[in-house]
This record gives C-alpha cells, structure tokens and sequence, in this order.
C-alpha cells in the first residue's frame, strides 16, 4: 500500500506593515506555526508572497506559498505537505516633509508672496499637488533672506492617499528687490545774470504714499554754456532703486533769448513781410500777448498766438510807411511775467 503525504495546517503567518515607497512588494513575512507533525518531529518552514496587487496604502492580500525542509527527531519534509494561503499585509502612509523656494520679487509695499517652488521627499513618479492656506513675508520692506511664514500645507493629486504631511507650518526665506523707478530731470534756461528757476524732475514707479525727497543741482558755473542736471540729493527708500535721467541747463545771453525786429517790408516778396519776434525757447506759449498800436494809440493788431505776426494790415488795408508801436506781455521759461513795448518800422 502507498503511504500518503500527511496534510499540515499553519497558523499565525504574519506579514510585517511596511510604509509607502511606491513599490508592489510585500513587508516582512513571518511564518506561523505548523499543526499536524508526529509525536516531537520537527521541521522548517519558509515562506515566500506575492507581490500585493496595487502600491496603495491600505490592506493588502499576498498569496503565501510555504516550502518545507527537514526538521528534528526524525522530522523528514518529503512525509508532510502544507497548502499554500492568502493572507493580508498593510501599507501605511508615508510621511512626508515638504520644502519651499520663493522667487525673488520687486518691492511692492506688501507681504504677498507671488508663488512658490515646492519640493518634497515624495516618490518622484507619484503625482501630488501641493497647495498652502497663506504664505507671507515678515514685513513689506526690501530686503534679502527675509523670512517667509507659510501656513497650512496640504497635498492633493492621485497619490495623495499614499502619504501624511508631517509640517504643515513651515518657515522659509526670498528676497524682496528694490523696485526701479525712473526719475527723468525737466531742461532749464536762465538768462545771463538771472537767478536760477527751480530743478525739477518728473519720476514713475513710486507707490503711494512714498514719496522722493531732496533736490536736483546742476554743475557750478555762471558764464553763457550748458550745464548737466545731476540727481544731488534726490533719494528714495531702500524700497527703491533710481534710474536717473540727466537733462540740460543753459545759461543764454540776453541777446538769445528773444529777437525783436526793428522794421520790416511787407510787400508780399517772401522776406520780412509780418513784423514777428524770434523765440528762441524764452517765452511759453500759453501765456502770451502781443499787440500793435498806430501813433494815435489805435489797436491795429492783437495776438495770443506766440508764432503770428502782424501783416502791416487793419482790416485788410495795407498802413502807411511809418513807426508803430508794439506791445508784449508773457511769461518766460523761468516762469517769471514779463512786459516789453518798443517801436518797429513798417517800410512800404
């Protein structure tokens, strides 16, 4: 008669949780203790299992295929026979440490950080968004390695089951950039011996309420040239960086500043025809007057248009040879009124 294997069973086969790396494999596996062996015999047992079907945290099933070996006190592997099982592992979470770099960014009078670069110990190839509830500088004000509050981390994305967030409140550092403006100097003109009109500059980039302080100064001299307009003592916050644009200041002769005839010919030939002045820059446009009179004091001629003359005509009649007079009141380029009469000769 044959003799039969005899049939053992298993019980307490274990295998270890392990933590979440992404992988199929099982923890540990410890094997249980076998029922059914004669009297003392003995033997070994090894275990060995499947991977697990998905990498996810959870409960996991593996299929345990047991080999047996020889054993003690006559305990021989070839008479017994243990079947195979399918027992549960557990994968837990992974934890997770998250990081952050915050890019550089111009001053902007707030705390508001623009964006964030996350980094983590994550599976590379797991998919997780990162996400925060506020992140924000220590104060608005320029400066580099500045501390950065970042509160409220939390993750999301297909593997975001696989894993715990461990510091959901970190700190960090940026920088904050001085922000450009432009401060662009106005060109100035004084006449010959005159007091010097105020420096001034037009600026952007400024954000409410900061404000520029200081005052622009031109190079030393006081003879007829061009001088530069230099920034002297114009200054902003350490919120800010100056890109500073030079103008020019010229000191003129009186003799350049305005041109005034003394007669002209208007007999329609193309040259001197209207009894007009010359500006050469000195008078602003938009305050201007200039009136002509005859001897009698009779208004022949009125203007506010700083590039119209006077045809020699009142109401379309051409005026005899003689002296007329001539009236001006306007504004300088230093701002200063001014008022200048005098004769002119009209030549038929």
């Amino acid at each position: 008669a044959d003799i039969t294997f005899k049939m053992l069973t298993i019980i307490g086969t274990t295998i270890a949780p392990r933590v979440y790396d992404g992988t199929l494999t099982t923890g540990v596996i410890t094997p249980g203790s076998l029922i059914g062996l004669i009297g003392a015999e003995t033997l070994l047992v090894n275990a060995t299992g499947s991977n697990y079907a998905t990498k996810n945290v959870g409960s996991q099933a593996s299929n345990i295929s047991y080999t047996l070996s020889d054993g003690a006190n006559g305990g021989f592997a070839n008479n017994y026979s243990l079947a195979n099982e399918t027992i549960n592992g557990l994968i837990t979470p992974m934890p997770l440490t998250i990081t952050a770099t915050i890019p550089d960014k111009f001053y902007d009078a707030t705390t508001n950080v623009i964006s964030l670069n996350y980094a983590s110990n994550k599976i590379t190839s797991d998919n997780l968004i990162f996400a925060r509830t506020s992140a924000a500088y220590s104060d608005p004000n320029a400066g580099i390695n500045k501390q950065i509050n970042i509160n409220g981390l939390s993750i999301a994305g297909a593997d975001a089951a696989n894993y715990t967030v461990t510091n959901t409140n970190i700190t960090s550092t940026g920088n904050i950039l001085p922000k450009p403006i432009n401060v662009v100097a106005v060109a100035q003109q004084k006449l010959l011996g005159d007091v010097d009109p105020l420096l001034t500059y037009t600026s952007t980039g400024l954000i409410a309420p900061d404000v520029l302080t200081g005052s622009l100064v031109r190079d030393l001299g006081e003879t007829i040239g061009l001088y530069n307009i230099n920034i002297g003592t114009v200054t902003a916050t350490a919120n800010y960086s100056i890109n500073y644009t030079s103008a020019i200041f010229e000191i003129k002769s009186p003799a350049d500043a305005l041109t005034i005839p003394n007669a002209f010919t208007p007999n329609n030939d193309g040259h001197n025809d209207k009894f007009m002045f010359f500006n050469n820059g000195y008078v602003l446009s938009n305050n201007f007057a200039f009136k002509v009179f005859n001897r009698a004091g009779q208004l022949l001629f009125t203007t506010i248009d700083i590039n119209e003359g006077w045809d020699g005509r009142y109401n379309g009649v051409l005026q005899d040879t003689g002296a007329y007079i001539w009236v001006m009141d306007f504004v300088n380029v230093n701002g200063t009124a001014e008022h200048q009469s005098g004769q002119v000769l009209l030549l038929n």
